[in-house]
């Protein structure tokens, strides 16, 4: 079975670390992003195509609300992009 990869995202780093500790010990989870920052996310989830990313929503900077507002636009960029490429029949 294919690991569901995850990305955690949270300025308290306790939070990143409980959150890294619980998702390792479950085989079929793979922590691939730590990030602090909204921002810092931001800049590497398309590069590392995760299946869920855990968000905080309260953060300095951009907070999580934000965050996801962004990536769901670059998402929804991608679906128009593609059914043009590739319309469903």
């Amino acid at each position: 079975m294919k690991a569901i990869r995850l990305v955690i995202v949270d300025d308290h780093e306790l939070v990143r670390i409980g959150l890294r500790t619980v998702a390792e010990a479950e085989e079929d989870l793979a922590v691939v992003g730590d990030y602090g920052t909204a921002e810092s996310a931001l800049a590497n989830v398309e590069r590392l195509s995760p299946d869920v990313v855990m968000m905080g929503v309260r953060m300095a900077g951009i907070d999580g609300i934000e965050a996801c507002r962004r990536q769901l636009c670059l998402v929804h960029q991608f679906l128009h992009h593609f059914t043009e490429q590739y319309p469903l029949r």
